[in-house]
């Protein structure tokens, strides 16, 4: 495993499915974020999918991590919910409020399990207004892609500026 210095800055995972309606939206924001951090060697960004524990080998690789995900917590569409990992735990002992089973708390726990270090972890949740079986978001969250994007670029700046403060 690398060391802490090995690892790099920050990485923006967005899981979900596609053919489930809004429960692409993690992976559409990755998608629509990459070309923004092409050239910026302290963030990669990456369209996880529905991978689920594939996904275990690049947890113990960067200091942040940022996941985009799908969530039901009953908010209006298309809010973007921050959350930390304790939050995720102590919420999903009593609910499950990602809208699919590959979600972030149950990776990473078995990173946990196999001895991987994960370092500083964000879940950016983003209310759903339906999963069904469709390819594409519904208009609510197609509409609010811009403003969700904005929100995201916010966050992603803020980690980027903390580690250049940590450098």
């Amino acid at each position: 495993m690398p060391g802490h210095d090995d690892k790099k800055d920050l990485l923006v995972l967005g899981i979900g499915n596609f053919l489930c309606g809004d429960d692409g939206i993690g992976p559409i924001l990755a998608e629509r974020l990459m070309p923004c951090y092409d050239d910026d060697q302290d963030v990669d960004v990456l369209n996880g999918g529905t991978i689920g524990l594939g996904l275990l080998y690049l947890l113990d690789s960067y200091t942040n991590i940022i996941f985009l995900d799908a969530v039901d917590v009953e908010a209006e569409p298309g809010e973007v919910l921050k959350y930390s990992l304790e939050d995720l735990e102590s919420v999903q002992s009593e609910q499950q409020i990602s809208s699919h089973q590959s979600d972030p708390c149950g990776l990473l726990r078995y990173a946990k399990a196999t001895g991987c270090s994960p370092g500083n972890i964000i879940i950016l949740g983003i209310q759903i207004k339906q999963i069904n079986n469709t390819i594409g978001l519904s208009d609510v969250l197609t509409n609010k892609l811009p403003l969700i994007e904005t929100r995201v670029k916010n966050e992603i700046e803020a980690v980027v500026k903390q580690c250049t403060n940590c450098h």
